[in-house]
This record gives structure tokens, C-alpha cells and sequence, in this order.
């Protein structure tokens, strides 16, 4: 059986599967691009990254515990774009399919930001005109879409082995989880 992330709760173990779409959508602080992708969603954000670079950090927000991993905010150190794509491409399966977690990547001159969250959407701050022709570019189209009501959280299992393996990659850079990491 297939693993994901998020299930429309009324519909047993049904994934969500989103439209491939985004919108712009205002926050108490700047506008963002909410992006609903179809697939491949760590593969877009590293192309997003491109807009925002060429030095970056990641963070690994780990909201739920199923491990001796305590929960809270791991920041990588310094890194190149190819870091980035070499771990998206390494953990990109329990990234997409567990909803412990968010995955950030940010530019470490504070260009932009992009944030992998756990109902499997992303999140851009920053350059919104250059997101907006790069997702053009990519497919993903302007629309509307909106997170199941009711919907379930997925935690596997399986993937237990990935984050520990994954919180062994860098010296990643502990801080407790902030109130808005709160499911």
C-alpha cells in the first residue's frame, strides 16, 4: 500500500491530490504564493530555490515525535544548491509521504524563502514575479484550491529510520519548535 502524507478523513486512507496550482495569499506579514503541486513537489521547490540563491541553509522542522528525536527547528549549516538537491533527492519519499515534519529552504541572504509543509503544499516568500514565471514555466497554473475539511495527518512508521538518518546528515543547529510550529 501506498504511504501520504495527508487523507481526506472522510474517505478512509483517500490521499489528497492537489490540483497543480497556485495563489497569492496574503499573511499578517508579506504576500506569498501558496502552491498546491500535483507531484514531485520537493523537485519544484529546488527549482523555486533557484530564484532565491545561490547560498542557502535548510531546516527540518520536526513537529512530531516517533523517535528518541526530540521534536523542534534543525537549520543545516551553509550550503550550495547542489546540497540541497543531493538531500531533497536522498529523503525526498519520507519528506513527501509523512506529515511529522515541514522542510524550509532559505536563502542565506534573506532573498526569499520556501517552505514544504504537512498537508504537502509550498510556500514562497520573496520574488513572487519570478516564482510566479518559473511555476508558469513548470506547469502550474494560477487557480484556487483549499486543505480537506476534515483531513488526516499521516505518520509511518517507515520512515522512522529516514529521520534519524536525516538528523545524522549535517550538524544541524537545535532550537526548541516556536508556537506557530504547533499542530
Amino acid at each position: 500500500m501506498a504511504l501520504h502524507k495527508l487523507t481526506h478523513a472522510t474517505e478512509g486512507e483517500a490521499p489528497v491530490r492537489w490540483p497543480n496550482v497556485y495563489r497569492v495569499a496574503q499573511t499578517t506579514g508579506p504576500k506569498r504564493l501558496a502552491i498546491a503541486p500535483r507531484q514531485e513537489p520537493l523537485e519544484l521547490m529546488c527549482a523555486l530555490a533557484k530564484v532565491i540563491g545561490p547560498e542557502y541553509f535548510a531546516l527540518y522542522v520536526h513537529s512530531v515525535a516517533r523517535s528518541e528525536f526530540r521534536p523542534g527547528r534543525y537549520q543545516s549549516p551553509p550550503l550550495q544548491l547542489v546540497d540541497v538537491e543531493c538531500f531533497v533527492a536522498e529523503y525526498s519519499a519520507m519528506l513527501e509521504n509523512d506529515a511529522r515534519h515541514e522542510f524550509w529552504i532559505g536563502s542565506a541572504t534573506g532573498r526569499g524563502m520556501l517552505v514544504y509543509d504537512e498537508h504537502g503544499l509550498i510556500y514562497a516568500y520573496g520574488p513572487m514575479e519570478e516564482f510566479r514565471a518559473r511555476l508558469s514555466g513548470m506547469g502550474v497554473r494560477e487557480g484556487e484550491f483549499s486543505i480537506p475539511d476534515p483531513h488526516a495527518h499521516r505518520f509511518h512508521a517507515e520512515y522512522d529510520d529516514d529521520v534519524r538518518r536525516l538528523l545524522s546528515h549535517w550538524q544541524w543547529h537545535h532550537t526548541e519548535l516556536r508556537p506557530e510550529d504547533a499542530r
